[in-house]
This record gives structure tokens, sequence and C-alpha cells, in this order.
């Protein structure tokens, strides 16, 4: 989301904190909407291509699309002569006994020290916990693990956003259907009527997945229990293909979009909660920052759609900025894991009966039965050290921990046994680990200079 002539930054900040249903950290919110239209301008520059106003005016298309914006900044990248790339490296500890000092990595089974200035986590979210999300790499939130082992304090990680338009297409691949609709476009049950008209009173798809996620999600899967809802394109003008991105990325699949209308359900998309940073990136432990969806304060308790990249273009360049200034530390003696193993995949079907318990009972709908249940299943997987299933296991533990202690439904998060707003719950919640122990503090108090 950038600001544009039809767009004030007023309005930008508005339609944010009302997604994120006043949860988001305000400083974050400003930086974000005044900076906007800058940060695109800067990264324009960088790269050499520009952005195109979407259709809807909220928001803008890469001119290459998403994979030629990455592959355009990558090269970039590659160029550059200050910058080197460690691209085999895995990252399983941060060196934070005076402040982060930077990581301990492996590679080929070699544990080598990283050491910094600054080290900044920017290793996304953690959709990748569920059987059905649309996240490249199936992430587990890594790198929230890592902060929360180095000290860093952690918030809001029971707000998931689910994406209502994943495909859901037995001969389609997983991936979400993305906006903008031309109006034709329309979700509809079993019974051939508008979900979003029936549930969120719009006949504007777009609208209704932009700003009614999290509604327009819980009633797809309302009117699953009778029958498959579908993404019903059959009324649209396919001669206009060339105005629409959004149609002919449908066409690169094998399916009768102009005359048979598409099963979907909703998905894990993107994930508000992660590591407590402030404006510029600072987390609560000395010299080390997040930035992009590994990090959390903006959002609240929902994400407003196209903030994302806009979010990744701001906070990267304050955190770039902020992180390049800072001193080296002082470098304590290293201890390296002797329990370490360079085995990234073990125990996959332990990772995939996690995932079928997190979507099951930590999915969009949450009850206090199923929250119960959920501690069995995570008490019982045998974990072993620095594994990927460690990392989804521990994030796991925090989405059930945080969402038994938000005892309402708020933004993204829905419990159906307390269905309503609390103004005892008008708050975000936040944690850090003291004596190996998660326990929940009162706010994030920053101990990063």
């Amino acid at each position: 989301m950038m600001s544009t002539d039809d767009f004030s930054v007023t309005e930008h900040v508005e339609l944010t904190h009302k997604a994120g249903c006043n949860l988001n950290d305000p400083s974050l919110v400003k930086t974000l909407c005044e900076q906007a239209t800058d940060a695109k301008g800067w990264i324009e520059a960088q790269i050499g291509q520009g952005f195109n106003l979407k259709n809807n005016t909220q928001g803008y298309w890469y001119t290459g699309g998403g994979a030629g914006f990455f592959a355009a900044l990558k090269q970039k990248i590659y160029e550059h002569p200050n910058i080197e790339l460690m691209e085999s490296y895995t990252v399983f500890k941060l060196l934070s006994d005076n402040g982060c000092q930077g990581a301990l990595a492996v590679s080929s089974g070699e544990t080598f020290a990283i050491q910094a200035n600054a080290t900044v986590l920017a290793t996304g979210g953690y959709a990748g916990i569920y059987t059905r999300h649309d996240n490249p790499g199936n992430p587990v939130g890594a790198g929230i693990s890592l902060a929360l082992e180095a000290g860093s304090i952690v918030r809001d990680m029971e707000f998931v956003q689910f994406y209502p338009l994943g495909l859901a297409e037995p001969s389609l691949p997983t991936f979400m259907a993305f906006r903008p609709f031309p109006r034709e476009a329309k979700v509809i049950n079993i019974r051939a009527e508008s979900v979003t008209e029936k549930y969120l009173d719009t006949d504007d798809l777009n609208e209704a997945i932009g700003t009614h996620r999290d509604k327009f999600s819980q009633a797809i899967e309302a009117e699953e229990q009778h029958g498959p809802v579908k993404l019903d394109l059959t009324n649209v003008n396919w001669d206009h293909l060339d105005h629409w991105f959004s149609l002919q990325f449908l066409t690169r699949y094998n399916f009768p979009w102009q005359t048979q209308p598409a099963i979907i359900s909703p998905i894990a998309h993107h994930t508000m909660g992660g590591i407590a940073v402030d404006e510029f990136g600072r987390t609560s432990v000395k010299n080390l920052y997040a930035v992009g969806e590994v990090a959390s304060g903006l959002h609240g308790a929902n994400r407003l759609g196209s903030n994302s990249l806009t979010e990744c273009l701001v906070f990267g360049k304050c955190v770039g900025v902020h992180a390049a200034e800072q001193k080296s530390p002082t470098v304590n003696e290293i201890n390296f894991s002797k329990n370490f193993t360079s085995e990234k995949r073990p125990g996959s079907e332990n990772l995939e009966k996690l995932q079928q318990a997190c979507w099951k009972h930590l999915g969009l709908s949450r009850h206090a039965s199923g929250l119960k249940t959920m501690r069995s299943v995570l008490e019982s997987l045998e974990v072993q050290k620095n594994s990927r299933l460690e990392s989804a296991h521990q994030i796991a533990v925090l989405v059930a921990l945080f969402a038994e202690k938000r005892k309402e439904s708020r933004g993204a998060h829905f419990r159906s046994d307390f269905p309503n707003l609390s103004d005892q719950q008008n708050h975000s919640l936040f944690v850090e680990k003291r004596d190996g122990n998660i326990v929940f503090v009162k706010s994030p108090e920053s101990k990063s200079s």
C-alpha cells in the first residue's frame, strides 16, 4: 500500500489502524504511511524499473511482476561490491552475551562464527506451521525462535491472516487467487449466493479481500459446512483480459475459468506476530534488528492488504541505514553448540502432524477444548535439537499460548467460545524467555540503544 493522489497519508493511517483493530504500534504506522512514497521512488531508482498503479488505486504492481521485482533486486545484490553472500549457510544461534555480536551458522556440517556490528533478521513469518499456506520455502518462524532465545521480546503471535481465496481445486496447485478482480467476479456458496453480500454487506470482492480478510475467511469456512465455496468468474468479460493481471495469472493454469467456478478455501498467508521492534527495526536486544514479516507491531491484529511490500521497502531502508551506523560490540568468547546437527529436515512425519494440528486447532477458529488438545499434541512430539521441527514446535507453542491468553475475537484471531471483542483486551500481548520459560510481560521495555 502506497499513498497516491487519490489515497492520502491520513486515509492510509486510518485504514491500517482499522484493519489492525487499533493494536498497531502508532509510531510504526506513522513511519510506514509517511515514507511510503519516498521508499517507492528510492527502490525504483535502485533497480531501474517502476511500479504501476493497480486498477483499484489501493497500491501498486511492480512492472515485471513479483518474480521480476526479486530478480532485479537479486541482481543488484550480486553486483554490489560491499555485499558478500553466504548462501549455503544456515544460522542456528545468535551470539547475544553482550548484545547481538553476530551468529553461529553451519555449512556442509562445519560450524562457523559470523561476527557483526549489527545483525538484521529478515527471515519471514510462520505460515508454514499450517497444512495449507502459500508461502514459498515453507517458513516456520525460525528467525522469531532465534530472537526469542537471544532475549528478544515477541508480540501478537495469535494473529495469523488467512487469505480467503486459496485455490482448492484437486487439479490445481495450492496458490492464492489475488486481486484486483473485475466487478463481475464473485465468491459463491453451494446455493450460488454471494458470500460477500451475505456476510460482509458488499458486492465488491476487492473490498472484501482488502479490508475484511478475517471475516471473509471465517464466512467461507462457515459456508464450507454445507458444501464447497467457489470463485465465480463466469460473468467476467474475458475480452478485457489484458487489463487484469490477476486473470492473466490464473489463465496460466489449465482450468475452464470462463465457464466453471473454481473451488476455493482459506489459506494461511501472512503472520502479524513476531519480534517486537521500534521504527528503526531495533529489537529489545542491542545491535539486533528485525524487518519484514519476522517483525511485529505494524499490522496489529490484521494486515491491511498491500501493506507488506511497502513495509519491506520502508523499514528495509530504515533498518539498513540505522544498522550501518552501529559500532563493533565487545566480542566475548564464543561457545560452539555441541548438540548441533546439520540435518535440517528430520522428523518430516512429526512436522506434518504438527501442521495438521495447527490447521485444526490454531487455524481460522480457536476454542478452549482445541487449544487443550493442541497442548497435548505439542507435548507428545519428539523434537530434535536445532531442527526445522524445533523451530515450528516453538512457534506453535507461542501461537497456542497467545491464543489461550486472548479470550476474545479480534482481527485475525477468532475464538468461537469468546466471539466478541473485549474492552479489557484492547492491547497487544508480549512475551520473553526467562530461565528457559516463556513468560508474558506488560510491555516491550527496550534494552537497545
